[in-house]
């Protein structure tokens, strides 16, 4: 957008002429003109000079441009009504894995328990984010039934390897203790 604007203070008054290209997509851009007593007046005009006529009579050596005020730009504040998360890329099953080894100890175990895990959950998905048991409808890493079980950690659940991990591991302490009580469980029963 270009504006042009020019003023010139005349005793008390300011004459002020301003020039807007107007494009569709451009927005609006109001000008203010300051007026300052201690600004020389041009000594071919008179206080009763029109502002036509002034402005015609001033050569552009004369003329200072008069700079547009703009207010600053307001905050954006987040709404706080929930977002649908982005679809994470899904990790690797051998991400995954290393994955769920670095997380045993938020959970109270050692790495004695990651054997029985890797079993469990190789059994389970081969450790695949996006892994559907066609009859059950279990889901994820974990084979939770039913899968949006796992949106109490993150409404991510279906895409995000980490989701599916968080949960897995909480819902393996919760229900048997440890993995490899876990993994007794599911050779005795076959699910867990």
């Amino acid at each position: 957008m270009s504006v042009t604007a020019f003023g010139l203070v005349c005793g008390s008054a300011a004459v002020y002429q301003t020039a807007t290209a107007s494009h569709a997509h451009t927005p609006t851009v109001e000008a203010a003109v300051v007026v300052r007593p201690q600004l020389p007046v041009a000594p071919s005009l008179s206080p009763s000079t029109s502002p036509s006529a002034a402005v015609e009579q001033l050569s552009r050596s004369q003329v200072r441009p008069v700079l547009p005020v703009v207010p600053p730009a307001k905050a954006v504040t987040p709404s706080p009504t929930a977002t649908p998360a982005l679809a994470a890329r899904p990790a690797s099953p051998a991400q995954a894995q290393q994955m769920a080894q670095t997380m045993l100890s938020a959970y109270g175990w050692n790495q004695t328990q990651w054997p029985c895990l890797n079993k469990l959950w190789t059994q389970e998905s081969s450790w695949m984010t996006t892994a559907e048991n066609p009859s059950s409808g279990a889901y994820g890493i974990p084979q939770s039934l039913p899968a949006s079980k796992m949106a109490t950690v993150g409404a991510d659940y279906r895409t995000n390897t980490r989701t599916q991990l968080t949960w897995g591991l909480q819902y393996v302490k919760d229900a048997y203790g440890s993995p490899c009580q876990a993994w007794d469980f599911h050779l005795a029963h076959n699910w867990y």
